[in-house]
């Protein structure tokens, strides 16, 4: 609830604004959205996310993501044989 409520206020301000300022708002959505998904996910956003200005980040409900890779088994280094 709180997420559609912020993508809600987040959309008005878009709308509503002037076209500079919009802009600008923009480039700070996608800013905190890449950074987070960087930091907390490992990963760049998807065409969709930037978009949206990193509103489809916010709101989309990371229990059912199925685009998730899944991560790589580590490997043991083989021994040197001399």
């Amino acid at each position: 609830m709180k997420k559609t409520i912020v993508a809600a206020v987040s959309i008005a301000v878009l709308l509503f604004t002037s076209s500079g300022a919009s802009a600008q708002l923009c480039v700070l959505g996608l800013f905190f959205a890449a950074a987070h998904a960087g930091s907390h996910e490992k990963r760049e956003l998807t065409t969709e996310e930037a978009w949206s200005c990193g509103l489809l980040y916010a709101t989309k409900d990371k229990s059912k993501d199925v685009s998730k890779t899944p991560t790589p088994k580590k490997v043991a280094r083989r021994a040197k044989s001399e």
